[in-house]
């Protein structure tokens, strides 16, 4: 069963992040995108933009290292990858 969670706010601008694997930059913005992400350790959120897999993704941002929230595990867990890079 899915619970439909509507953003708090999408934040304002922080920075971008270009991260190391593809040099592809990320725009970041201050806060989580929901208190559901909060509450699981987001502090950011990391702003997908338009088309496919547009949208917001919570995060953790770093200096050199961005933690993506990718998916949840069956515990409510919020599943993070860790992207090198830094603050561009």
């Amino acid at each position: 069963m899915y619970t439909v969670i509507e953003p708090q706010t999408k934040g304002r601008f922080l920075c971008y992040f270009r991260e190391k694997e593809y040099g592809k930059y990320h725009t970041i913005l201050e806060g989580p995108p929901c208190e559901w992400s909060r509450e699981r350790g987001a502090t950011h959120t990391l702003d997908c933009g338009e088309g496919i897999g547009r949208g917001t993704r919570p995060a953790r941002l770093l200096k050199t290292v961005l933690y993506v929230g990718i998916d949840e595990d069956p515990t409510d867990t919020i599943v993070w990858e860790k992207w090198q890079g830094r603050m561009a």
